[in-house]
């Protein structure tokens, strides 16, 4: 069987883990180098690659509650959009694995074919030569259509050894250094942070579509502008691909915000065993 997987993100690196439990070869497609930096709270839920037990510890928090998180975040409430929001009830402590332990060594020695823009004409004309593809980022024509449910919002994002090195008096949300690894998600209204987080090296502040940081705000940070799409943004319908053996994996490709990145793993195990 041949299989192609196009994209260089998270996802596209669960699906090639998931051929490569069923013994199948696969090429790797991509419009862009891996994905290698992950702004804000990021984390992996899953390591199919070491079998390992995760090692990171990650304190989740929240100030506020959440009806002022969504506010931040959209402006307006829906009582359903309570369903899709991650604010925590109640503190606790997740253990996760490092993406950077994870993905970075995956990505190192893996031959990626750069084909830039790859349209919806490119993927047809790709399916051609594979059994199955699988298309982690979302169609042509899907971006189109859901045009007006896509928003971005800025992360800022510091690098702690540079910040220790440089001895930086940036303002960290007056918060100190931690020993451990946290998340908080902020529902305080009178300021555009949603969250806080000290993940894997990095210190992250997410900030509301609403607000634009300014240069003097940013300092030595780097800014990182992040899709997202609003709680009752509608699913794609997978069957309208591009091509018939063409199976969209993942959240961005499927429109479908619940679905995280360790998810396509098992739906490319599931799709491989049927056709297997």
């Amino acid at each position: 069987m041949k299989v192609a997987i196009l994209g260089a993100g998270p996802s596209a690196a669960y699906v090639a883990m998931a051929c490569t439990k069923l013994s199948v070869k696969y090429d790797i497609i991509s419009s862009r180098s891996p994905t290698l930096f992950f702004p804000g709270a990021f984390w992996l839920r899953q390591d199919p690659w070491t079998h390992t037990t995760p090692t990171a510890k990650i304190h989740i928090y929240s100030t506020g509650d959440v009806i002022g998180y969504l506010r931040k975040q959209w402006k307006m409430v829906d009582p359903d959009w309570l369903l899709y929001t991650s604010f925590p009830e109640a503190a606790h402590t997740e253990l996760v694995w490092d993406p950077y332990k994870i993905l970075k060594p995956f990505w190192k020695n893996k031959n990626i074919l750069l084909i830039k823009d790859l349209s919806d004409q490119d993927t047809a004309d790709i399916a051609e030569g594979y059994d199955l593809v699988f298309m982690t980022f979302a169609t042509q024509e899907s971006k189109k259509t859901m045009k007006p449910f896509v928003i971005k919002y800025p992360i800022i994002s510091y690098n702690i050894e540079e910040i220790i090195a440089n001895k930086n008096d940036v303002d960290l949300y007056l918060t100190k250094l931690s020993k451990n690894e946290y998340c908080l998600y902020d529902g305080d209204t009178g300021h555009y942070i949603t969250r806080v987080s000290q993940l894997f090296g990095y210190i992250h502040f997410e900030y509301s579509q609403y607000y634009i940081p300014t240069q003097e705000l940013i300092g030595d940070g780097k800014v990182t502008w992040v899709p997202d799409t609003y709680p009752d943004t509608p699913e794609w319908d997978l069957q309208d691909v591009p091509a018939n053996n063409v199976h969209l994996i993942g959240r961005h490709a499927q429109w479908n915000r619940k679905i995280l990145s360790y998810h396509a793993y098992e739906q490319t195990i599931d799709i491989l065993e049927q056709k297997l």
